[in-house]
């Protein structure tokens, strides 16, 4: 007797003449896997022609390679569809870091391909250095992603602006560098009308120091309450102090207006003046 063609085998092939389709009793046919897979561990890769005709238990199979876990990304991480044979590894990298490298490596038929990407900080550009003051030293090759630059002035001189500014993300840094400049305000004069300073008495005063004003009894505040030295050694206007009296502006009520009476070769009634009534003035009281 003989057998037929042999059974198929998953992603392997039976070691024969493939173009041959009957085997004598006794043929022995070994299985083979293809490229990027095993035969799995305890199945026998033979079967053999039985004077039946028939083939003998058919268990072999064919399990894709395995590539193991993608190499660890620093700073980064990944994701995979599988990480055995034919699946695909896509890399990223965390904020503030760019990929450098191809972003995916495939599982083939003896590990990933390619080479692992890496992941390199955003750097910023130089700081350049402050008059009357001092840049603080690059201790590496680069501004990177996150670090902070603190500067400082000469003494006498006065900072103006961030004391510290940081790498940002994008490769930008998080402010502007800040000035180092001499700040001395004086004591507003004349002094606060119908007022006085609670706070601050200088007469002398440094960048951002502040007075603190307090209306008399009777008076009402009209402006912010202090006022601050700033960078060009003037301080803003001081509030007023306006008598309660004089701050209550009593509103003028009037009724709904009536439309004009027109009387053929006269002028509109309200453009008339009224006999029995003389004008109305408003009067309040307007501030300066």
């Amino acid at each position: 007797g003989e057998c037929g063609e042999p059974p198929r085998l998953n992603d392997g092939f039976p070691d024969i003449d493939l173009t041959q389709t009957s085997f004598p009793v006794g043929t022995r046919i070994r299985y083979r896997c293809n490229e990027g897979f095993s035969l799995a561990e305890g199945k026998s890769p033979l079967i053999t022609c039985q004077a039946d005709s028939s083939w003998t238990a058919f268990v072999t199979v064919c399990e894709a390679n395995s590539c193991g876990a993608p190499p660890d990304l620093l700073n980064g991480y990944y994701k995979t569809t599988s990480v055995v044979f034919g699946g695909i590894v896509t890399y990223y990298c965390n904020e503030g870091y760019n990929l450098v490298g191809k972003d995916t490596q495939n599982c083939i038929a003896h590990g990933w391909d390619g080479r692992t990407p890496v992941c390199d900080a955003v750097t910023c550009d130089d700081l350049p250095p402050i008059e009357n003051g001092k840049t603080p030293p690059l201790l590496q090759e680069n501004w990177e992603y996150e670090n902070a630059a603190t500067f400082t002035c000469n003494p006498t001189y006065t900072l103006i602006g961030e004391r510290t500014i940081y790498c940002r993300a994008n490769g930008t840094w998080s402010d502007i560098p800040p000035k180092c400049k001499v700040v001395e305000c004086f004591r507003p004069d004349p002094p606060i009308t119908n007022g006085r300073i609670i706070a601050g008495l200088g007469p002398k005063y440094k960048y951002r120091e502040t007075i603190i004003y307090q209306c008399n009894e009777g008076f009402r505040m009209f402006g912010k309450d202090s006022i601050e030295c700033g960078e060009n050694s003037m301080f803003p206007k001081a509030p007023l102090c306006i008598s309660d009296e004089a701050s209550t502006v009593m509103p003028t009520t009037r009724g709904p207006a009536e439309p004009p009476v027109t009387v053929p070769g006269r002028a509109p009634t309200d453009q008339m003046p009224s006999p029995t009534s003389a004008p109305k003035k408003d009067i309040g009281l307007i501030l300066g």
